[in-house]
């Protein structure tokens, strides 16, 4: 398992994870990172994006929530 860091940029502030969490691939870690975004983005989606980053700190991935 790898640990997945999740960083937000939330509505012009950044929020750094310095806890990480550990999932079995990288798919799984990514859909949690939607999971986060669309949360965080419930009344602004536009103002979150949610960055999948190693523990070495290297962006995998990034999400925003989608427009419903």
């Amino acid at each position: 398992m790898a640990r997945y860091y999740f960083q937000a940029n939330y509505r012009g502030v950044t929020v750094v994870d310095e806890i990480g969490e550990d999932f079995p691939t990288l798919q799984q870690a990514k859909a949690h990172a939607a999971t986060v975004a669309k949360e965080l983005g419930r009344n602004d989606p536009e103002s979150v994006t949610v960055f999948v980053l190693s523990q070495e700190g290297m962006q995998l991935a990034s999400t925003a929530p989608e427009n419903e």
